[in-house]
Formats: structure tokens, sequence, C-alpha cells
């Protein structure tokens, strides 16, 4: 049987300057001066290298050239985002990559893969982190003269028609007028 053609593959350059995955919440995203961005590349390099040391089955992925130079400046971004290097460590290591003969992209596709995965959650969670403010109460906002109405949210809904009801009501366990009707008529 002979070997059937292999498809040339031609690989987009992009340019990591304008590719932040964290939110400009995040104190690494806020940090502009040249000498930081240069600081965390090389921190992320290091923690990439010494990942690739500890794991041979990656040290191809890690420790090559153009994915070293990539996903460098992303892992110094997570660690001065607060990202524990354990954590970049386990997104990278703690679970199996495909079998060789079974892969669709390159090892390192998917190495960069699980790297921005780990910055969207991270982004994700400093997102959740930061303190929001709600509305003002309606009090705050009203003229003089003018009436207030106090409108309450509903948390709770209504567990009728096993459980597939879900109008909104004002406690737990309670049901809606029309749940209410249908229990007393059977």
């Amino acid at each position: 049987m002979e070997n059937p053609t292999h498809k040339k593959n031609k690989f987009k350059k992009t340019n990591q300057q304008n590719t932040n995955p964290l939110l400009s919440s995040a104190p690494a995203a806020r940090e502009s001066t040249e000498g930081t961005d240069v600081t965390a590349t090389a921190r992320g390099e290091a923690t990439l290298l010494s990942i690739a040391r500890h794991h041979p089955e990656l040290h191809a992925a890690l420790a090559t050239g153009s994915t070293l130079a990539d996903q460098a400046p992303l892992v110094g971004r997570l660690l001065a985002g607060g990202v524990p290097r354990e954590h970049i460590r386990e997104a990278l290591v703690g679970r199996p990559y495909p079998p060789p003969q079974e892969r669709t992209h390159s090892l390192a596709a998917l190495v960069a893969a699980r790297l921005q995965q780990l910055a969207l959650l991270a982004a994700a969670a400093d997102h959740a982190r930061t303190p929001r403010q709600g509305p003002p109460p309606p009090a705050a906002t009203a003229k003089p003269g003018q009436m207030v109405v106090d409108v309450g949210v509903r948390k709770h809904e209504c567990e009728g028609r096993d459980g597939l009801c879900g109008v909104p009501v004002e406690a737990l366990g309670e049901l809606c007028a029309g749940c209410t009707r249908l229990g007393s008529e059977s």
C-alpha cells in the first residue's frame, strides 16, 4: 500500500502584542511598562522550561523556540496576574494528551489551547472577585414629591406541574395561582 500524499499546512503568523487574554481588570493587563513585560516573559519562559524538564513528554512542545516564544508572554501574564505556578503545571500535565496517532492538532497547539483556557478561567475569576456596585436604591433617585414604588425581586419559582411550571412566587415551595387552581380541581 502506498503512502497517501500529505496535506501541506500553512501557519498563520499572529501579532502577540495585541492578543492579551486577560481582561483589562487583571493586574497584569494594567501594567504597560516595557520592563514589566520583559520580566513577565522571562518568568513565563522559566516556568515553561521547568515544566518541560520535569515532564519529558512535553519537552518538545514547551522547550522549542517558537512555542516557547509564543507561550512565554502568556504564562508570564498569568503569573503576574496571580495564577500560581502549580495551576499552570496542572493545566498542562493534569490530564493526558491524545496519543500521537489520534491527534488532530500538534502538541504545541494543544499546549497553547490549554494555556488559553487557563487564561480565560483566570480572567473570569478575577472578574468575579472585582466588587460591583448595584443600582442605587429607588429612594436615592426619587425626586421630591415623586412616589417611590419598591419592586421586590422574586427569587423562587413555582414547583407545580412536576417542577416544570417555573412561574415566579414569593416563597420557596409556594404554588402560583394557576397551579393552586389545578391542585384544587383534582
